[in-house]
């Protein structure tokens, strides 16, 4: 089991951060989201990975995640670090 826990700046493009998790193929996708432009951009990214399958569990947290939702592709969307590593372990154990 994989899990990638990503971490990108603004300037990072969503395809080359696509390009690495499609070339990883974790099982789980956690990532931290601390602004709005940071959502966008992961809105884009998780339309560029659920092309593929199998596709990853999709865990985001943090204070920019408010204004997604699990509708959009993610599995979980969580307040904090503590919440989402339980989401992510909870994604990992059902995958088994």
């Amino acid at each position: 089991m994989r899990v990638y826990s990503g971490r990108w700046r603004l300037r990072t493009h969503a395809k080359q951060l696509t390009a690495a998790i499609k070339s990883q193929k974790p099982d789980v996708l956690a990532m931290p989201i601390l602004t709005q432009a940071a959502a966008d951009e992961l809105r884009e990214i998780v339309s560029l990975i659920t092309l593929g399958k199998p596709r990853p569990g999709i865990v985001v947290f943090g204070r920019g995640a408010a204004n997604l939702s699990t509708g959009e592709g993610l599995h979980s969307i969580q307040q904090d670090s503590l919440g989402a590593m339980s989401k992510v372990t909870e994604l990992l154990i059902a995958r088994e």
